[in-house]
């Protein structure tokens, strides 16, 4: 009797395993607001280091003259190489950098997480296309002839209406809401003070230094705001899951929520 029972259990396991395995309300929801915390985190250190690296390694920090660009990058095809490389790292990681900035300033300063998360998000998605004006750069001094008409090409290409329009949106976005987002970490306070200062100063010495052609400047200015993301990107790796991100719903709780089915229609007829 004992083996009767024992294999009949057996077999209800067996036809378990054969249907799908155990049923949803016992599987349970994997919690990944940890992993997300923590990628948001990397992606708020590499990425203004990455625009750092841009603006140490550009040959020529800022021309309208193609024939100076294209000179200044055949002269340093190594450094420019390295550019092109920080920039695709930023163009990958910015967008989510800016989020998790957003994120952390939205629930005590949700007037400045609007305006300035989404003007730098805006502003900072630009970065491919800014890229892709150096890589044509890139091109045209690695193939080295014709010169001039590879500055005539360079200058209708810096040019058009679309590249003029895209490099404006990035200019005010990428500023006005950076400035946004330190003033918010300021106002939220959650960071140390002197953090959110680096973000301001930072993203305020950037026109500064192309202002007065300063590539020294330009160096301090993004060293200030990668100081500043890495304790912001702290207080993201330390904030609580619960108060970072809602919780999923267990299966069992889901199931729980599910409208009960309605009867048979056919009852009573």
């Amino acid at each position: 009797m004992a083996d009767r029972t024992k294999a009949a259990r057996l077999t209800g396991q067996e036809e378990t395993i054969r249907v799908g395995g155990p049923s949803s309300a016992e599987r349970r929801s994997y919690d990944l607001r940890t992993l997300r915390r923590i990628l948001t985190a990397i992606s708020m250190v590499l990425a203004p280091l990455a625009v750092g690296i841009v603006r140490a390694t550009v040959p020529l920090a800022s021309s309208s003259d193609g024939q100076s660009a294209i000179t200044a990058a055949a002269a340093n095809l190594s450094l420019a190489f390295v550019e092109l490389v920080a920039g695709v790292v930023a163009s990958l990681l910015l967008p989510f950098a800016i989020m998790g900035l957003t994120r952390l300033v939205m629930r005590r300063a949700p007037i400045l997480a609007l305006l300035g998360g989404g003007l730098a998000l805006v502003g900072w998605a630009q970065i491919p296309s800014l890229m892709t004006s150096d890589a044509v750069t890139y091109e045209m001094a690695r193939m080295g002839a014709n010169s001039a008409q590879f500055a005539t090409l360079w200058g209708q290409f810096n040019g058009n209406i679309a590249v003029s329009v895209l490099f404006f949106v990035f200019l005010i976005g990428h500023e006005l809401g950076t400035l946004l987002l330190g003033i918010g970490l300021a106002r939220a306070r959650v960071v140390p003070l002197w953090a959110a200062v680096f973000v301001i100063i930072g993203i305020v010495l950037h026109p500064v230094s192309v202002a007065v052609d300063s590539r020294l400047i330009d160096i301090l200015a993004y060293g200030l705001v990668t100081v500043g993301c890495v304790v912001a990107a702290r207080a993201v790796l330390i904030t609580p899951n619960d108060a970072w991100d809602l919780s999923l719903l267990s299966a069992s709780q889901l199931g729980s929520t599910t409208t009960p089915p309605r009867g048979d229609v056919r009852q009573g007829t």
